[in-house]
């Protein structure tokens, strides 16, 4: 596990789907974050108590869990106020499970596949709770999703300041 000196946003991703989770993680890795993946709900809360993630990504349909009930758990094991942001990211991005997530508590919600500005809000917001010690809700789950980019074009990413400094450039990602 990284060690919380080392200055990077941690992420947790939580999804069954090992090549989805590890990808990501190695995305973020590449953008500066030190992120880890879990593959079931028993594995998602260890880790989280040792790692203490600033960013939980969480699929909403795995074999052993539902991710709100895995969110819940979660929650119970963080301090009070660690303004953890918590991310649904499922392959169902119906109406109801958009509504249902909302009253589990999560933060945002995405469906998958995530798209590169989506990824730059979130650790943007991420390095702004983190900054700031807040738990505020930005809560934009019924705002409407920002524009799809066509997955063949450049997307060119905008970091949070500190994130860009450690890289030493900003990101391009096909």
């Amino acid at each position: 596990m990284a060690d919380e000196k080392d200055g990077k946003l941690r992420v947790l991703v939580v999804d069954d789907n090992v090549d989805a989770a590890t990808s990501l993680c190695s995305l973020l890795q590449l953008l500066g974050c030190a992120a880890v993946p879990a593959f079931d709900k028993a594995q998602a809360l260890r880790v989280a108590a040792a790692f203490r993630p600033a960013i939980a990504i969480l699929d909403l349909e795995m074999p052993d869990a539902d991710g709100c009930d895995v969110l819940e758990q979660l929650r119970d094991g963080e301090d009070a106020g660690s303004g953890v942001l918590h991310v649904c990211l499922t392959g169902s991005g119906s109406t109801e499970n958009r509504r249902r997530c909302e009253a589990a508590g999560f933060d945002h919600f995405y469906s998958k596949p995530i798209q590169a500005q989506e990824i730059a809000a979130l650790l943007a917001e991420g390095e702004s709770r983190r900054a700031h010690g807040t738990n505020d809700r930005t809560n934009e789950l019924d705002a409407a999703s920002p524009p799809r980019r066509d997955a063949s074009t450049c997307v060119d990413m905008d970091l949070p300041a500190p994130m860009r400094a450690r890289r030493g450039a900003r990101p391009r990602l096909a």
